[in-house]
């Protein structure tokens, strides 16, 4: 694996005169510059150093139209109503490159109630609406129907069973599978059928995660112990091109259900700062202190812990 990284040290005297015996030293913020406006975005969107969203509106955007809403970081989906759908959608001006790997984590929340229904998708997509893209309620999970979102790969997180063409192929209600979305949605791929003992909609919050591997050209999800991958023969055929947005579709039918979702963790286009705060005393100790008076050397370090990570520069200030 290959690391990129970039550290600078500095040496600050502290002058503590009138300071109680132990003082924290403090690095000054570092200012990261990054090669496209995607990564940028990302970067200011993210909490220093954890990888975590503040507010998902910093990156993501409600479907107009749609039943979902966002506060701060907790999306929902599908308010408990029934015959809703909803999602979200990442900017269009910096799409996702799937020439580069890719990587969301998010804690999801399907609801209370073993007849819950419909479910949520995460999804990639270069539909020519972009982000107004949004399919059928009901069974249809926002991705499928009439409407159905094109130039797309999507994972169902479903909550129900349909007895008609949205779950062919499935044999348990619970499930969680990879489709390329169409009218009549084609075969589950990856298909994850829980055990008859449990359910999505268990009145948790649970994390699920996402990586696409831009070498093997391969989306995979991980839920709990339960995993499932795909291989995408062509780009051109699946997606129309290398560029995506991604976000989160849902819905309900005659069962209400309240549909939620929060996003933990992005990396995209080979970005994921990790930001480490080195402060050593003159006795060598990196306990984060200094005595009045005492010469640290503080250092800030930036890493990439990814095998495409695009070049940036750390400017200290």
């Amino acid at each position: 694996m290959n690391i990129k990284k970039i550290g600078i040290a500095t040496t600050a005297l502290l002058l503590c005169a009138n300071l109680p015996m132990q003082t924290h030293a403090m690095a000054a913020e570092s200012k990261q510059v990054y090669a496209t406006k995607a990564e940028s975005k990302l970067k200011s969107s993210q909490e220093e150093g954890q990888g975590s969203f503040s507010d998902v509106t910093d990156y993501f955007s409600v479907v107009t139209g749609a039943n979902s809403s966002v506060d701060k970081n907790t999306v929902t989906i599908t308010p408990f109503e029934s015959w809703q759908k909803g999602g979200i959608w990442s900017s269009e001006e910096n799409k996702v490159d799937l020439t580069k790997s890719f990587h969301l984590e998010a804690e999801l929340y399907m609801g209370n109630d073993p007849d819950s229904a419909d479910g949520i998708a995460f999804v990639l997509q270069n539909d020519i609406r972009g982000k107004a893209a949004l399919g059928s309620n009901a069974g249809a999970l926002g991705v499928y129907g009439p409407n159905y979102i094109k130039n797309a790969l999507a994972v169902e997180v479903d909550t129900y069973l349909n007895g008609g063409d949205y779950d062919r192929g499935v044999s348990k209600r619970n499930h969680i599978a990879i489709t390329v979305p169409n009218d009549v949605p084609a075969r589950h791929e990856a298909l994850t059928e829980l055990p008859n003992d449990e359910i999505l909609a268990d009145g948790q919050y649970h994390p699920i995660s996402f990586d696409w591997n831009a070498s093997t050209k391969t989306l995979s999800y991980t839920y709990r112990s339960y995993t499932g991958s795909y291989v995408v023969n062509n780009l051109q055929e699946t997606f129309g091109g290398t560029e995506v947005i991604f976000g989160f579709t849902g819905s309900t039918g005659v069962n209400k259900t309240l549909q939620q979702l929060k996003i933990t963790e992005l990396q995209i286009n080979g970005i994921s700062p990790e930001l480490a705060l080195e402060i050593n005393d003159t006795k060598g100790n990196n306990n984060g202190k200094a005595e009045p008076s005492e010469t640290v050397s503080v250092k800030n370090t930036i890493s990439n812990a990814t095998d495409d990570a695009t070049s940036f520069k750390m400017e200290y200030g």
